[in-house]
């Protein structure tokens, strides 16, 4: 029987995040399984540098459900952020 050795858990914090992160920590605690935290930022429109202060505003939040899921007993494997279009740079981290 093949196991789920890994979550990928991709969050845009908004309100319903709680419920995929209860799904994910029931799955991690049944299989156990490591998550990955990835949040994606839209690339910045061309000419302007906003993408440091996006960057900066993420990792808090990102570091804050990673504390409250290792506070659940989950294996953190890695958090990070991904810039692009979502869908597909959720793909293609997955």
């Amino acid at each position: 029987m093949r196991t789920l050795q890994s979550i990928l858990l991709a969050t845009d914090f908004h309100p319903h995040q709680e419920e995929v992160a209860q799904a994910a920590v029931r799955l991690a605690s049944v299989f156990g399984s490591h998550v990955t935290l990835f949040h994606v930022l839209e690339p910045p429109p061309l000419g302007t540098n906003d993408f440091q202060a996006a960057r900066e505003l993420a990792l808090g939040p990102l570091e804050e459900l990673a504390e409250q899921l290792r506070a659940r007993k989950v294996i953190i494997a890695e958090s990070s952020l991904g810039i692009g279009s979502v869908a597909a740079t959720i793909v293609h981290r997955a």
